[in-house]
This record gives C-alpha cells, sequence and structure tokens, in this order.
C-alpha cells in the first residue's frame, strides 16, 4: 500500500505537532522534574474525577455494576492525586511498573504459543526486567514518577517522528508495518480518563456523521475494514474485522467453555457472514457502532486476499455453538436460555458459519496476543497493505488511528469512510428482516 507521497501541510502539522509535544514535554519531565511533577499529579486526578463523574451516572441510571465500580476506582485515583500527591505518584509508579510486567508477561504466553519464538522471547525478557527493576526502586518521590514518564514521552516522541518518515516516503511501507511499535496501556486509554473523550466524541458523531462520511475518488470500493466500538463493558475495547464481496472475516474467541486464564486465552475461532446483516445485528442489537473504511485493491492484491481466504479455510475446521448443536440435535433451544454467549446470539440472528483452527499461529486465540487486531492486520498485510501492528496491548482503537491517517493520504488505498449507528437509522443497510 502507497502510504502517503503527498502529505499536504495541514497533515504534516498534525503528524509534527504530537512529536513535538512529546518532545518538550519529555525533556521538561526529565530535566526539571520537580516543576512538572505536581502539576502532573494535581492534573491527573482532575481528569480521574472528572471522568468518574459519567460512571457514576450511568451505574445508577441504568444498574450497571461495572460502571460503579469504575467510577469508584477513577474517583479513588482522582481524590488520591489531588489530595495526597506523594501517594498519588507511587500509586501511578506501581501502575507503570505492573503494565510493563503485564506486557511483558504478553509477550512470553505469546512466545509459548508461537512456539518459543526468539523475538517475542527476548521482548518479553526486556519488559520483565525493566518492570522488575522500576518496581524494587520505587518510592514516594513524585520527581520519580516524572522522570519515568519523561522518558516514556521520549519514546513517544521518536515513534512519532518514525510515522512521520514513514508516512512521507510510500518506498518505505513494508518498513512501517515491520517496526516494533509501542503499544499504550489499553486498559488505562479505555477506562480512565479517555472516557470522558470517547463520550464527547460518540455525542458528537450523533450530530456529525454526514460529515464525517466521505469518498477521495472513484475508485472502486472492493475491501472494507470495519472497526467496532462501544460505551460499556468489552465493547470499550473494540472489535476489529474486514470484508469482501460482502462476507464478513471475523476472529475471536467464541468457544466460552474452552477458555482458560479468565477468559484471555481460547482456542481461535474465525466466522463468516453477510457483511451488511452482521452491521446491522452489531448496531441495534449489540449496541456496537462502527467505522467503516473502503479500500481499492489491485487486481495482484485480489488474488492475493483469495490466496489469503483459502489458506484460513485450509488450516480450519467446521465448529457449531452450543445453540446450533442444539437445534441440530433436535433438542428444544431458545434465546432466552443460551442467548448469554455471544456465540449463540450471532449464529441465530446472522446465520454466520464457524470454523475453528486446529494448526497454524492462530489455533490459540489471546486477547493480549493472537487478538481479533492482530488477526486482521497480519492477514491484510498477507496481501500487500502493510498495516502497523503495535506490540503489547494491543486495541483496535490504534488501527482507526491509522486508518484515519490513510483516509487523509491523497495517495493511499482507503478511498471511502462512514460510520454506522442505530442513532442514525439512515446510517444502517437495508437488509431483509
Amino acid at each position: 500500500m502507497n502510504t502517503t507521497s503527498a502529505l499536504s501541510s495541514r497533515q504534516r502539522l498534525k503528524l509534527t505537532l504530537p512529536c513535538l509535544l512529546y518532545l518538550i514535554c519529555g525533556l521538561g519531565c526529565l530535566l526539571v522534574p520537580a516543576r512538572f511533577a505536581d502539576a502532573f499529579i494535581l492534573t491527573a486526578g482532575m481528569v480521574s474525577l472528572l471522568s468518574s463523574v459519567p460512571f457514576f451516572v450511568h451505574a445508577f441510571q441504568w444498574h450497571r455494576r461495572l460502571d460503579l465500580v469504575a467510577a469508584l476506582l477513577t474517583a479513588a485515583l482522582g481524590l488520591l492525586c489531588v489530595f495526597m500527591r506523594c501517594q498519588g505518584a507511587f500509586l501511578i509508579g506501581v501502575l507503570y511498573s505492573m503494565y510493563l510486567l503485564a506486557i511483558g508477561l504478553v509477550f512470553l504466553i505469546q512466545a509459548v504459543l508461537d512456539r518459543f519464538s526468539g523475538s517475542r522471547l527476548w521482548i518479553g525478557l526486556g519488559y520483565l526486567l525493566a518492570g522488575g527493576l522500576l518496581l524494587v526502586f520505587r518510592h514516594d518521590d513524585p520527581r520519580f514518577v516524572m522522570e519515568i514518564i519523561g522518558a516514556y514521552l521520549l519514546l513517544q516522541a521518536w515513534q512519532n517522528l518514525e510515522e512521520l518518515f514513514c508516512f512521507s516516503n510510500p518506498y518505505d511501507a513494508k518498513y512501517w508495518s515491520t517496526r516494533h511499535w509501542m503499544a499504550l496501556p489499553a486498559f488505562f486509554i479505555g477506562i480512565f480518563p479517555s472516557f470522558v473523550i470517547g463520550r464527547i466524541q460518540d455525542e458528537g458523531m450523533k450530530h456529525r456523521a454526514v460529515d464525517f462520511d466521505g469518498r477521495k475518488n472513484d475508485s472502486e470500493v472492493n475491501l472494507r475494514i470495519w472497526i467496532h466500538t462501544g460505551t460499556y463493558g468489552p465493547r470499550l475495547y473494540g472489535h476489529m474485522t474486514f470484508s469482501r464481496n460482502n462476507v464478513m472475516y471475523s476472529y475471536g474467541d467464541y468457544d466460552v467453555p474452552a477458555e482458560k486464564l479468565f477468559g484471555t486465552i481460547g482456542p481461535g475461532i474465525f466466522f463468516t457472514v453477510n457483511a451488511e446483516i452482521y452491521a446491522n445485528n452489531c448496531c441495534i442489537v449489540e449496541h456496537s457502532p462502527l467505522f467503516e473504511y473502503g479500500l481499492h485493491l489491485t487486481d495482484a492484491q485480489l488474488q492475493a486476499f483469495d490466496r489469503m481466504s483459502g489458506e484460513i479455510f485450509s488450516q480450519t475446521v467446521p465448529w457449531v455453538c452450543p445453540m446450533e448443536a442444539a437445534h441440530e440435535a433436535g433438542r428444544p433451544v431458545s434465546l432466552q436460555t443460551c442467548g448469554k454467549m455471544y456465540a449463540n446470539r450471532l449464529w441465530f440472528r446472522t446465520g454466520c458459519r464457524f470454523r475453528m483452527y486446529t494448526r497454524g499461529p492462530w489455533k490459540w486465540y489471546a486477547l493480549l496476543g493472537n487478538n481479533c487486531s492482530n488477526f486482521a492486520a497480519a492477514k491484510l498485510n498477507e496481501i500487500g497493505l502493510h498495516l502497523p501492528v503495535s506490540h503489547g496491548v494491543v486495541s483496535p482503537g490504534e488501527f482507526y488511528e491509522v486508518m484515519e491517517t490513510l483516509f487523509d493520504d491523497p495517495d493511499s488505498c482507503v478511498i471511502t469512510r462512514s460510520y454506522h449507528t442505530v442513532d442514525i437509522p439512515a446510517s444502517l443497510f437495508d437488509v431483509p428482516d
């Protein structure tokens, strides 16, 4: 895929400003940590308190226990940072070290699933070492936290500089897709301060979806990438799928009884379904709005797609969800008794066809490793799209940012975008009931 050879001044500014911001703040945190520390901890506390408000509202309005837990956690973090700065700094340091340890564990688990892949093993050990050292040598001085944040911001500045370079040189598209991009802390981004920003964006989208929809040129759309989103529970992390010829391709952990490690690992299940019926079901029933991006593939890429999809079917065997199995056996079954499991709801409402991987790297699904986002990106990279794949705890939101940037690029193959939500009936598809 041609990743920008003619960025406009506005697009260059959009990529350059975050890099400069990270660089200036990172240097400030490292060189004069005392001046930044108090303001940062106080700001983090205020944002956390603000983030807890909508959680409290929805916890009591819709009787959601998960929202109540999130509200109490964000409020506690906010109060701690506002009134007990040193303890807040201590907590932030501990959380960051735990995040590094979690990322290291993710890589080690993925290395085992990939039959002790050397690259993942060494990176995982590196993350574990960094997290362990930080956890052992932490102390209550807020300046120490600022130095940690400063180092992180400088790494982000370097990464943004690389992104700017890659998006400016189409011959380096493959380099862009093979770099070791750092994943952001998906849980904290999805649950804590950005919750407020996400709600504001969601509300705004209801009123400007028509402005969001767009087309760059008249080229044929022969591949669509879908970024699922939501505002509650697992939907906060979203989902990523792709479709061609109105057939949706999706990968995930749908065999709930076979899940391990608290549902973070399970058999790799793949399904195909009518894309428009599936999209409507996501919006109307599952309350998950969709961002859709239309791509134009070359003839060579279309042939590669056919080979890639054929390999998926050669590595998988048919799998039936419990509700379908009961139906085939002639046993009485209803959605009321089986609807808690997503695979049952999906089969009942869309008629999707499931398949289970029996070999290859996707035999085991890992929420923090081989998840839906990495699957979609890896499969699309097989046909030459060269999408970036971050390492660590990856969420579909990262690919939303990538697709937005590529849509802004006049030379990329991402030529359309649209937004689908039950709040805007005109954005739904006209399919038979």
